[in-house]
């Protein structure tokens, strides 16, 4: 196939992005199948729009606190994707097993929401996204051990700023195991934390090696 390199074999980049979107999409359309729609049944229970909003609350603080953190895991997992020009079958295995858990998160968070009392379904959640910050290192460790897959820039003016975002899911989610061990409740959403710390430190990281870049150059 014309402008396919070689060396990448027969499953190229494009495939493998296509299919982590087709993942992600069916991953946020299974956060919002949670969201329950007025029916017949309510309006003929007599339920008001007060008190179904008012039910439909945890769920939405629910929806929302896992559709940011699957943007992000998306943000992360492309910005790892992206420094590679090439890719080997570990880095393929590596990236399967990440989309296992990424389908994993609308079914532990949804655990995490009905079973709050009950520690163990909280950890699961905490431990997919462990799993997941820990795959996504691994991902970003193979490509350092073998640069020739990466992007030759990589190597220099984006080597802290990933170091930095491939860090902070693995670490949030260790705090909220802990978090849960000595009684805290609803740890899933410390999530919100690290989100915004994510997207101030990538800015602000990003920007400075970019200025870097061109002051050498």
């Amino acid at each position: 196939m014309p402008g396919t390199d070689a060396a990448e074999g027969p499953i190229t980049k494009v495939n493998i992005g296509r299919l982590t979107n087709t993942i992600f999409v069916f991953t946020l359309f299974l956060l919002f199948r949670y969201i329950k729609t007025p029916t017949f049944e309510d309006w003929m229970a007599n339920a008001t729009a007060e008190e179904f909003g008012a039910l439909q609350m945890p769920e939405i603080f629910s929806f929302v606190n896992a559709f940011l953190i699957v943007a992000m895991v998306w943000v992360i997992a492309f910005h790892v994707f992206h420094q590679y020009v090439k890719l080997d079958r570990l880095y393929l295995y590596l990236h399967f097993t990440l989309l296992m858990f990424v389908i994993f998160i609308p079914i532990t968070n949804q655990h995490a929401l009905f079973f709050y009392t009950n520690p163990v379904a909280t950890e699961l959640f905490h431990l997919n996204m462990l799993a997941i910050g820990i795959v996504i290192a691994l991902e970003w460790l193979h490509g350092i051990r073998n640069p020739d897959l990466l992007e030759p820039t990589v190597m220099g003016n984006w080597l802290l700023p990933t170091h930095v975002s491939v860090l902070f899911f693995p670490l949030t989610a260790i705090a909220g195991i802990l978090m849960v061990q000595i009684g805290i409740p609803f740890t899933q959403y410390i999530y919100f934390i690290p989100l915004v710390s994510l997207a101030l430190s990538s800015t602000s990281l990003e920007g400075y090696f970019h200025k870097a870049g061109r002051r050498g150059s």
